[in-house]
């Protein structure tokens, strides 16, 4: 194996993606530069790595088995994981660039900051591969990939239910809140006022239980199910979309009379 220090965010944001099986990241790495991504072979293991590279471990994995602690270790999450037994790798020859630059990702802001464009292309695909028509989807930052937002193109009545629901049946989701396309939910400030006026709890939240959960995720409690036992977790859903019995206009928002026609200099 080759452990790789220092790459350019392409590289890191195609190592971040869920890809099916037997699709290569580098050459996802490749379609977002928009050329053919260069590797080079290692010098002492028959191993290819990106040729970009500040610094190139080559390893060999030793047979001994797991035979040693690892960790503490900052997660994806912001928070540190749990001890680890990992297998002993023995470093058999060191290459790197002249002046080398040793890059140490910063824990959550880089992990999710690199998976997140990916994130959002793969829930607009998501949805109109089940039939509806977003407008735009946002990973929200600092929830690290568990809450998305996503916007609908006029949604008819029972979409945006019908949308939560698809988007949460993914693993990692543990919040999603749909919103008409009129609502930009890029802006705090929008998200925020959609939810005010336009949700009612009792019809227009729901709560998923019993899913699939990360185990690294405290509220599933992993250290404390029985040997054998997949942690599971509980999801919620917000429909902001308008109320079908609500006329849209009833959402115009206000704007100021003639702004451009007012000059501060003929009051000051």
């Amino acid at each position: 194996m080759a452990v790789v220090i220092g790459l350019h965010p392409i590289e890191l944001m195609a190592g971040a993606v869920g890809l099916r099986t037997g699709d290569q990241e580098m050459e996802f790495a490749g379609a977002l530069r928009e050329e053919p991504e260069e590797m080079i072979r290692c010098e002492s293991i028959n191993v290819n790595v990106p040729a970009n590279a500040e610094i190139v471990l080559e390893c060999e994995v030793l047979p001994d088995g797991w035979v040693t602690d690892e960790g503490r270790y900052g997660e994806f999450h912001g928070v540190f994981g749990d001890v680890k037994r990992n297998p002993i790798v023995k470093v058999k020859t060191i290459t790197h660039r002249k002046n080398p630059i040793y890059h140490s990702l910063i824990m959550p802001q880089e992990t999710t900051g690199c998976s997140g464009p990916y994130g959002q292309i793969k829930t607009m695909n998501f949805l109109r591969e089940a039939g509806f028509r977003p407008r735009a989807a946002a990973t929200v930052p600092g929830s690290i990939g568990f809450e998305l937002r996503a916007s609908l193109d006029h949604p008819k009545p029972g979409e945006g239910k019908a949308a939560l629901l698809a988007l949460l049946s993914q693993f990692m989701v543990k919040k999603v809140t749909v919103f008409d396309d009129d609502i930009d939910i890029f802006d705090d400030e929008q998200v925020a006022w959609a939810e005010a006026l336009r949700v009612q709890a009792s019809q227009d939240v729901v709560i998923v239980t019993n899913c699939p959960a990360k185990h690294m995720d405290p509220t599933v409690r992993h250290l404390e199910l029985p040997s054998g036992r997949l942690p599971v977790t509980d999801k919620i859903g917000i429909d902001a979309t308008i109320p079908p019995d609500i006329p849209r206009a009833a959402y115009e928002r206000s704007r100021y009379f003639n702004p451009r026609g007012i000059k501060t200099e003929d009051y000051l």
